[in-house]
């Protein structure tokens, strides 16, 4: 934990450290010359930021595929009854208590939520 505090701190400290000499320079070299080099900074971090949610889209692609290709698993063994495999996506609960409220619901019509309590 304080290799992590002390990672950011000297992240923050170089951050902090460049914008201070990019303002110097702004206001050293004039207004003019100081908005075409951020001009010029906004296209190379725009560039940088479409290069990045590239690689992210192609990162997600390779774990959606590599998700598919994994075995499918099976259904506890000692179950009494073989119940009917979940669709893809579906959440599947067993051997469990929910002691309170615990709804959860994604894409359905016609709900219906009974919140009667055991006395």
């Amino acid at each position: 934990m304080a290799r992590s505090r002390l990672l950011w701190a000297i992240v923050g400290l170089l951050t902090g450290l460049a914008l201070a000499g990019l303002a110097a320079y702004f206001v050293k070299v004039g207004l003019d010359d100081a908005d075409k080099t951020a001009s010029v900074i906004g296209a190379f971090i725009g560039l940088i930021g479409l290069g990045l949610a590239g690689y992210g889209i192609v990162l997600s692609r390779q774990a959606l595929l590599l998700s598919k290709a994994e075995p499918e698993r099976t259904q506890d063994s000692g179950s009494a009854t073989p119940e009917a495999k979940p669709a893809p996506g579906s959440q599947v609960v067993s051997n469990s208590w929910i002691g309170g409220d615990n709804i959860q619901i994604g894409q359905a019509r016609d709900v219906n939520i009974d919140r009667r309590r055991d006395s």
